[in-house]
């Protein structure tokens, strides 16, 4: 590849990943000023986050995978999904690999019951097994969510982009909004068959694993939690039973004192 194509592509490239920056910059300054009243409290980020997800993303999503995809592409791009599963599984094999070479100490349940009266510090050294894995599905699956429909048609604006993903012969013929417009639908379609094997990919296997990681979690917290009320029990009768001695005591001391 020439130096002459290199070149558009990476202002192409750096130009439609600037246009997302951007929006998450106006996003935090929103949250942050003007103080100490910001335009967007940070209460309110969460639930206007969930009502964008669901009013405006969702909607885009359907109205470009709806007015993209047709059984014809389904059938020229099956290397997407292909190579989605690839992708996952190279993530998920990376954070495997890295686990290995930093030497992390990962111990299962087996061995956590063996050692709970260890040191609290020790404890907190060693790596659990349900952390380490949901440690390799957040690698595996990225929370990428409208980020692609976001950066990718938007590099179809670039000539170097949507001469290359013209799908038809005659682009001598087609002016350039017909060539951005076929790009945007292409890209669109790959993105779509990208989200559908990580979806099932995630639903199958990764939230499984996720699930049973909070649930092994869950689990040693209620044992921590019933033996703090263990000894919160042992102390309170140690208590009551000072308290009782001490009015014996005091029952005895008044006594002698009217004989």
């Amino acid at each position: 590849m020439s130096t002459s194509v290199i070149g558009p592509i990476i202002t192409a490239s750096s130009a439609s990943v600037a246009k997302v920056f951007l929006i998450g910059l106006v996003g935090y300054l929103a949250v942050q000023y003007p103080k100490p009243s910001p335009f967007i409290p940070p209460s309110s980020v969460e639930s206007l986050a969930r009502m964008s997800f669901h009013l405006l993303l969702l909607p885009l999503f359907y109205e470009t995978i709806a007015s993209t995809v047709t059984l014809h592409d389904l059938n020229t791009l099956w290397f997407i999904p292909v190579g989605g599963i690839f992708v996952v599984g190279i993530s998920y094999g990376t954070c495997t690999i890295m686990g290995k070479l930093f030497r992390l100490q990962i111990q299962s349940c087996e061995e956590q019951e063996q050692e709970k009266e260890q040191e609290e510090k020790k404890k907190k050294d060693v790596l659990t097994q349900g952390d380490y894995d949901a440690l390799r599905i957040a690698a595996s699956f990225p929370n990428v969510v409208s980020l692609p429909i976001l950066i990718f048609p938007s590099l179809c604006e670039y000539e170097i982009v949507y001469t290359t993903f013209f799908g038809k012969d005659n682009k001598e013929d087609a002016s350039r909004l017909e060539m951005i417009q076929s790009c945007t639908d292409t890209t669109n379609t790959m993105i779509f068959l990208y989200f559908f094997i990580w979806s099932l990919l995630f639903f199958m296997w990764g939230n499984f694993v996720l699930l049973r990681a909070v649930s092994s979690k869950t689990g040693e917290r209620m044992e921590e939690s019933s033996g703090n009320n263990d000894d919160d029990d042992e102390e309170f009768s140690d208590n009551a039973a000072a308290v009782n001695v001490n009015e014996d005591l005091n029952i005895n001391t008044a006594t002698h004192s009217n004989n």
